[in-house]
């Protein structure tokens, strides 16, 4: 996101956050091993991750955690637009979330990946 990002803006986000994946796991009567919010500074950028154990997680869940970013930093967020993707590039990579996310469900050691949307390709990284 652009701009600097004050602690008390960082702190409503995280609970904010952390209180929406609450909801979320009761309503799904699902239970997350680990939420944790962490923002990182790069100058003018600042970086919010939230890290979450995938052996549960699910692309709804995901998604539903990008939809809280966008309500809370709308205007600072920095996005492609989504009439940048065709539907059928859009739906291609929810298939690709729903496999990556299934094969790391059945993993026994939890891996650190990072991802990230770039010029319309999702890009899945290793820590």
């Amino acid at each position: 996101m652009k701009g600097p990002l004050t602690e008390e803006e960082f702190s409503a986000a995280a609970d904010r956050i952390r209180e929406t994946l609450e909801v979320y796991h009761l309503m799904n009567q699902r239970e997350a091993e680990l939420v944790e919010v962490r923002q990182t500074a790069f100058g003018e950028l600042n970086t919010i991750a939230v890290e979450r154990d995938v052996h549960s997680l699910s692309p709804e869940e995901l998604y539903t955690v990008v939809a809280v970013m966008r309500s809370l930093f709308q205007q600072r967020l920095l996005t492609e637009p989504m009439e940048y993707f065709g539907e059928e590039e859009l739906m291609a990579q929810d298939e690709l979330i729903e496999e990556v996310m299934a094969s790391l469900s059945n993993q026994r050691q939890q891996p650190n990946l990072y991802a990230m949307r770039e010029n319309g390709r999702l890009m899945i990284f290793h820590k």
